[in-house]
């Protein structure tokens, strides 16, 4: 995993894209590369996990001088893919040079076989065609701009910033923002004239004309599975699962892995311990002093029953001014909240321990329903389905855990189903954005911005909120968060649930492998009978995860008002800031009032606009 950038195009500066990798050297503390070329340069920052020696360095240039290529993140088979690459004259054991061999021999039709995380540019040096792809899930980043005829893209949006590109607040994701609680849902970013490459998607820059195209279609790679048994579709997932991960062991330096005490941390904990010996595996995670936001007893008594090293980050309410600003340039972009700096500090500590490499759980809530907003689309689905008598069965088993709290969320989204035809204001449905901190100027002038339309190419309600989670809202963010947060410390973050073969597979499910007997993600409970221990497998999803609203109201109260009385955000141009300040004093006060996500939101803005505007 790297940091790559490159400028294309009559005109292109060299020393422009020196500017823009120079700004990426977090993202590769091993060496670096830059390759001129006669319409424009490419360049790389290198951070070494296959083929340590000089190799591996990078651009790197095809053995008969055709290809070259700038490549972040990993190809998991390069391995295999290798050994169908016969007559190559391979001069390295990468799989940057896997790549150049296989685009060399398939050409596009390459990607389809591989499997891993990338984003790359490669050229035709005979054509002078750049073609730019980034992988399925858009698990690793990739920004670019077209500006006075010249391409620039690269890992993140400052070493486009380092190269001079012309930006401006963009009103439109701002409104979406603010008004909608949308990000990262589609190709533009807060910087106008920046834009994301989707997932799945390449482009083709050639002689001043760019044109993008999706290489990867999910619903298109959806196939019917009815034939397989239950027990089949189970050892089918597990199978799945278990390659997976051995394919994402594959490094030439230590790995680590973050876990939480839910199913999906803990699964990837008891397959590794069937695969690897756990002495070797240094596992970390993150804890609160607030008992009912922490996840870490059940790690460690993990690390003391397996012998594990067990590396404990301590999240206290000092993250907040401690890091803000760190996490603010690391992501260029509005962020989550207090978790996402908790994650920074996280983070810092994987390099002290001597990891470079680290597995993570993330992908299960979003491909096989595990948040309680999807119980809303499930029942519609079992109403039009003619299954009335299941739902008040599962709202019935989803309190069987004497959780009254579970049984509100499930009755209150079977309500919402109704109410809003599966619709919410917020991108999760997990809260109601409030407006009565903006100007109202402002908001009938961002109010031309219409709220984002998201495909729905499933059949049913749940896959198509699946979807929509799994390819516009909940997972780009979310990996763009640990992306450029894992970077930013010279790590290496790995997903070996966002397989897309996993990924695939559980689309093909039908509902009830998802949603059961008010449990959710219930395929990986399936599959991990018998592995994971059965008071840990059965233990549902903790409904809250983060203590900001806990800090918000106490501790972090008077930093709050010092930020929401602060001269940046008094400069914005949508806020009211008296009145941001008269609110908050009331959410202090009430104590049924759990929305703080608002108040970050008009925080985190005002730091991001003074950072770079």
């Amino acid at each position: 995993m790297c940091g790559i950038a490159g400028s294309f195009g009559r005109g292109a500066d060299s020393a422009v894209v020196r500017r823009m990798i120079d700004a990426l050297a977090h993202r590769g503390p091993d060496g670096e590369g830059l390759l001129e070329l006669s319409n424009g340069t490419m360049a790389h920052r290198r951070l070494s996990i296959i083929d340590l020696s000089d190799a591996g360095k990078q651009p790197m240039v095809s053995h008969d001088g055709r290809f070259a290529i700038t490549f972040n993140g990993e190809i998991y088979n390069y391995k295999e893919l290798r050994e169908e690459l016969i007559g190559y004259p391979f001069s390295s054991q990468t799989d940057t040079e896997v790549i150049l061999a296989a685009w060399e021999k398939w050409g596009e039709a390459c990607l389809d076989r591989m499997l891993g995380m990338f984003a790359f540019a490669i050229i035709d040096k005979t054509t002078g065609e750049v073609t730019v792809v980034r992988d399925r899930l858009g698990i690793k980043p990739l920004f670019y701009a077209l500006q006075d005829g010249k391409l620039f893209f690269a890992s993140e949006i400052k070493a486009l910033l380092a190269a001079g590109v012309r930006v401006e607040p963009n009103e439109k994701i701002i409104s979406h923002y603010l008004l909608r609680g949308y990000y990262d849902h589609s190709e533009e970013t807060f910087f106008k004239n920046i834009l994301i490459l989707r997932g799945g998607h390449l482009l083709r820059f050639c002689e001043g004309e760019l044109e993008t195209k999706r290489w990867w279609y999910l619903p298109e790679r959806v196939e019917g599975i009815a034939s397989l048994s239950d027990d089949e579709l189970v050892e089918s997932f597990r199978a799945l699962l278990d390659d997976s991960l051995r394919l994402h062991l594959r490094s030439d330096v230590p790995v680590g892995v973050n876990l939480s005490s839910g199913i999906d941390s803990l699964s990837l904990f008891f397959e590794l311990n069937r695969i690897m010996d756990l002495k070797s595996l240094n596992i970390f995670s993150m804890g609160f002093e607030e008992k009912a936001y922490d996840e870490t007893e059940d790690i460690m008594h993990l690390s003391h029953d397996f012998g594990v090293p067990f590396h404990r980050t301590a999240i206290e309410p000092g993250v907040f001014n401690r890091t803000i600003d760190q996490t603010v340039a690391a992501l260029d972009q509005p962020f989550g909240g207090v978790s996402t700096m908790g994650y920074y500090d996280l983070m810092s500590s994987h390099r002290k321990n001597g990891v470079i490499v680290v597995l993570e759980g993330q992908g299960v809530d979003e491909i096989l329903a595990g948040y309680r907003y999807f119980y809303g689309p499930y029942y519609r689905d079992l109403v039009r389905q003619g299954r009335l008598g299941e739902i008040g069965a599962e709202i019935g088993r989803a309190a069987q855990d004497n959780n009254p709290l579970h049984l509100l969320q499930s009755a209150l989204a079977f309500g919402k189903t109704w109410r809003d035809a599966g619709k919410s204001a917020f991108q999760d449905g997990t809260k109601f954005l409030r407006f009565d901190c903006l100007k109202e100027s402002w908001v009938a002038k961002a109010g031309k911005y219409a709220a984002p339309e998201f495909e729905r190419p499933f059949p049913d309600h749940l896959r198509n909120a699946l979807y929509r989670d799994t390819i516009y809202t909940k997972l780009p963010r979310v990996l763009r968060f640990n992306d450029h947060i894992s970077m930013a410390h010279g790590l290496e973050l790995r997903v070996p649930y966002l397989d897309h073969r996993i990924v695939e597979f559980a689309f093909c499910l039908e509902d009830r492998w998802k949603i059961r007997g008010g449990k959710s993600k219930f395929m990986l409970r399936e599959a991990m009978r018998g592995v994971v221990p059965e008071d840990l497998r059965t233990r549902q999803k903790r409904p809250q995860s983060s203590p900001q609203t806990t800090w918000f109201k106490t501790r972090l109260k008077d930093d709050v008002l010092r930020e929401l009385s602060s001269r940046a955000l008094k400069e914005l141009p949508m806020v009211d800031a008296e009145k941001a300040q008269e609110s908050f004093r009331r959410f202090v006060g009430n104590e049924k009032d759990n929305n703080s996500f608002f108040y970050w939101q008009l925080i985190n803005l005002a730091r991001w606009y003074k950072m770079y505007f």
